[in-house]
């Protein structure tokens, strides 16, 4: 679709061939952090899940999945004391996840000044 070929375009024009510059190094990593917030998630260690979603988020945005807006909104977020954020779906659709225990109103207020519309969630075992 139109998404996805913007996505190949923005990856073609940063990287000649439009490929990842390291497939294997990228797919290994994404399965270390998978492993890691599961683990994160048995212990209820939100710290650590909100590291493996900015490093998570990292590497989606070294693909080219995301933007200059979602870049943004993940910096308003992590500036507002979240503990994680990053893109969710398939990149460039203006959506993001935030873990913000003890911090949603503070985080909310500031997206709404900002102009965006939130979507509040709590998640319990």
């Amino acid at each position: 679709g139109q998404k996805a070929s913007a996505v190949s375009r923005k990856r073609a024009a940063g990287n000649p061939g439009g490929k990842p510059k390291n497939v294997k190094t990228f797919a290994a990593s994404g399965g270390l952090i998978s492993k890691e917030s599961v683990t994160a998630l048995r212990e209820n260690n939100l710290e650590k899940i909100g590291t493996m979603m900015n490093v998570a988020h990292g590497l989606l945005n070294s693909i080219g999945v995301s933007n200059v807006e979602l870049e943004k909104m993940v910096w308003l977020a992590r500036s507002n004391g979240a503990l994680g954020a990053k893109i969710t779906g398939s990149g460039g659709g203006g959506s993001i996840i935030i873990l913000c225990p003890k911090k949603e109103q503070e985080i909310t207020n500031a997206f709404e000044l900002a102009g965006y519309r939130v979507i509040s969630m709590n998640i319990s075992r």
